[in-house]
């Protein structure tokens, strides 16, 4: 005999306040009992007792149509709000506090680069740190680039990074490669970054804001564009943990108050002054990490 449509529906009513009905009780004497709420209603009820706090939404209206403001009242568990809260702080990032330093601080460190860091190395030299760095120095070439410094002679990076270990690593790259897309630029930086991470795991590692160039520069040349080398320094930014790795943003020194590097401080728009890599080191011993 075949049951009719209408006893299915109520046979699958029942089943299902049956399954609810377990789940309360299993919820009542487990998670209920842990969070200290209990009642003497049915246990299929339990489920929706979980939300007992008050937790007061407000959800605005348009000024324009309405200036008051409705209460939306939702309730959940003690328990539950003090895991949320801890969900969110640990979402939150890091920050941290850059200190003065003595010049001695730099004496395991390695800055990576193109021809600006190549001008910290001639003109604001830090302590015995190490410096690879080269004119047109991309992060497409870098890990195969030979260069050399007066604390090691000609090399790569790998086999730089191999022989000995860093306190600190400050990389600054990218404004080179701003005339390839930004994703590829982006992919390859990461790349680099997880190498130099796994070559030298207890360095930090110090990502630096490319310097902007002079409005004139960058009118110019239009992959040197604000908006270009601010998008490039965003997503550098973005992959600093404030754990192991920074980012260090010394543009201050550098820039008017139109965000372009001060003509002032440069001759060709783009690389600073000697006095100016001078500023740029006692910067950088003022923002040790």
């Amino acid at each position: 005999m075949k049951i009719k449509p209408p006893l299915q529906l109520l046979a699958l009513i029942l089943l299902s306040c049956a399954v609810i009905s377990i789940a309360g009780m299993i919820a009542k004497h487990t998670v209920c009992q842990a969070a200290g709420q209990f009642q003497d209603q049915p246990a299929i009820t339990i489920p929706f007792l979980l939300l007992q706090d008050n937790t007061v939404l407000y959800a605005a209206h348009d000024e324009e149509t309405s200036d008051q403001e409705t209460n939306l009242t939702v309730q959940l568990p003690v328990y539950l709000l003090a895991s949320l809260t801890t969900v969110m702080e640990n979402e939150q990032p890091e920050t941290i506090t850059p200190h003065p330093v003595e010049e001695s601080y730099f004496d395991d460190a390695l800055f990576i680069g193109d021809s600006r860091t190549e001008g910290m190395a001639i003109y604001g030299r830090l302590g015995k740190a190490d410096y690879f760095a080269s004119s047109g120095m991309t992060v497409f070439n870098v890990l195969t680039k030979e260069t050399q410094d007066i604390n090691f002679s000609t090399t790569d990076l790998p086999s730089l990074l191999d022989s000995k270990q860093y306190g600190k690593i400050y990389i600054m790259l990218g404004i080179n490669e701003l005339g390839y897309a930004m994703e590829s630029i982006m992919q390859k930086y990461e790349n680099i970054l997880k190498d130099i991470v796994s070559a030298q795991p207890n360095a930090k590692i110090i990502l630096c804001a490319n310097i902007y160039v002079t409005k004139e520069k960058s009118a110019a040349v239009s992959w040197l564009s604000w908006e270009n080398i601010n998008r490039l320094n965003n997503n550098i930014a973005a992959l600093a943990d404030n754990k192991t790795i920074f980012y260090l943003d010394a543009n201050e020194l550098f820039c008017d108050d139109s965000g372009y590097m001060d003509p002032a401080k440069t001759g060709d728009g783009v690389h600073p002054y000697a006095t100016g890599y001078q500023e740029w080191a006692g910067w950088l011993q003022g923002h040790g990490i």
